[in-house]
């Protein structure tokens, strides 16, 4: 009989942001202040620690449901708190091999890709993981979000985001995030509060607001691009819709037409869902329709 494991990989999202701005010092206090943290919720959650990669935690569990909801805890808890940079978790399940206290396999390795592709603040779980948990999840919601291919793994894999119905995972969406550190700041007791371009942005201290003041753009490249602005459910359906006619006239294979309607699925941002369209005659008139479409809204 094969032996299925739950594996999590925990880690601080922005931490090379978070390095830049407060220093090695810091930046290694808080990895250990999250560590430590997060071994106190293990116990209760039937899990356990393999191995500490940085600011990384990499994470055991026989049962999937304790599993998922411990990587709700630790999201919703330990990174939806200000002052704290936002946290994120991936996990997998399946069998893998245990050599000297460490673990290997495809299951290990695919776990970790998993949390690669989490947002800040946000649980993803494989849909092997959401089975295996089972009924054991009856106050969490899931938003599946598609299929990915990952590099090196031959079938593509479904993703689900996990959302724990407390009201440690929903204050979150109550903080903002300072823009030089990445630190989750809490509105009311700010350390600082900028106004640039006419959108103000918060932070977790006077100096976190002075370095900004000195290179807004530094820390804001990218982001005034309408090319990272987020897309809406219409606008990949269009351009689902768009590659399956494609498919039609011959335009693209049956296996790429695949790949791409995974692509469009996940994306976030229209950057993104030009990506899964680049090459293909026709697709501006995919972008003048997205663009009317969020003008009309």
């Amino acid at each position: 009989m094969t032996v299925l494991h739950t594996f999590l990989f925990a880690d601080l999202a922005g931490f090379t942001a978070l390095t830049e701005a407060h220093g090695d010092d810091r930046a290694a206090d808080l990895a250990a202040d999250f560590a430590a943290r997060t071994r106190t919720l293990l116990a209760a959650h039937k899990s356990e620690e393999v191995k500490l990669i940085g600011d990384a935690l990499m994470l055991r569990s026989d049962d999937a449901a304790a599993a998922v909801r411990l990587a709700c805890r630790i999201v919703g808890d330990i990174g939806g708190q200000h002052g704290f940079p936002a946290v994120r978790v991936g996990a997998h399940t399946g069998p893998a091999v245990e050599r000297d206290a460490d673990w290997f396999g495809a299951t290990v390795n695919l776990a970790s890709r998993v949390s690669a592709a989490a947002a800040a603040g946000e649980v993803l779980i494989s849909t092997t993981t959401k089975e295996a948990a089972g009924d054991g999840l009856a106050n969490c919601a899931f938003r599946f979000i598609g299929a990915r291919r990952f590099k090196n793994v031959r079938e593509q894999i479904e993703l689900y985001s996990v959302v724990d119905s407390g009201l440690a995972q929903r204050a979150r969406a109550a903080l903002a995030i300072d823009p030089v550190c990445h630190m989750s700041v809490d509105t009311a007791v700010t350390g600082g509060q900028r106004t640039y371009r006419g959108r103000g942005y918060f932070f977790c201290s006077e100096a976190c607001a002075a370095a900004f003041d000195e290179r807004p753009g530094h820390y804001l490249r990218g982001r005034p691009s309408r090319a990272d602005l987020r897309v809406s459910d219409r606008s990949r359906d269009q351009a689902a819709a768009f590659l399956r006619r494609a498919h039609e006239q011959g335009r693209l294979e049956l296996e790429d037409l695949e790949e791409r309607l995974a692509q469009v699925m996940v994306a976030k941002t229209r950057r993104e869902l030009s990506a899964a369209l680049q090459d293909l005659p026709g697709r501006r008139r995919i972008r003048r329709r997205r663009d009317r479409h969020q003008r009309e809204r």
